[in-house]
């Protein structure tokens, strides 16, 4: 019975680590960084706070003097915003350079009721950060890290 249990745990063991190890994300940096932007706008777009914190840094600094908290922060207090909105981010440049990446973003948010209301040029920051997939197995992920030309507190 306990050789029955411990080939039961060892062969689930097994299974765990081969099915991490086949879920890692192999694609490209590129196409990775395109996939967070995507994750981004998407997060946005559906008022999703814990999907949007995941892709930013908790090391987040930008000029403006906001960090992770206070995205956080600003972030909820848009999303509480009743009144329906869409965000579009085309990327027009991308630099990436081992573990960082720097993107040129036309990013444009818009009240479907009223037209448009914020339309910028974003410089964002990535950086491979450390991570773990499936618990166990070390791996770097993208995260935002600074982005310029916010202008939140510019806004009227």
């Amino acid at each position: 019975m306990k050789r029955i249990l411990l080939l039961i745990i060892l062969v689930s063991i097994a299974t765990y680590l081969i099915w991490g190890f086949a879920t890692l994300d192999r694609r490209p940096d590129k196409v990775q960084v395109r996939s967070l932007i995507n994750a981004v706008e998407e997060a946005i777009r559906d008022r999703n706070l814990q999907a949007l914190m995941s892709c930013i840094s908790r090391n987040y600094r930008d000029d403006e003097g906001i960090n992770y908290d206070r995205a956080r922060l600003l972030a909820m207090e848009a999303f509480q915003i009743e009144r329906p909105y869409d965000v579009k981010a085309k990327i027009v440049s991308m630099k990436v350079s081992g573990m960082l990446a720097e993107l040129q973003i036309d990013a444009q948010a818009e009240f479907l009721d009223d037209g448009e209301v914020y339309k910028r040029n974003l410089v964002v920051h990535l950086r491979k950060e450390r991570a773990r997939h499936a618990l166990l197995i070390p791996k770097r992920i993208w995260k935002v890290t600074k982005v310029e030309g916010l202008g939140l507190y510019s806004l009227d």
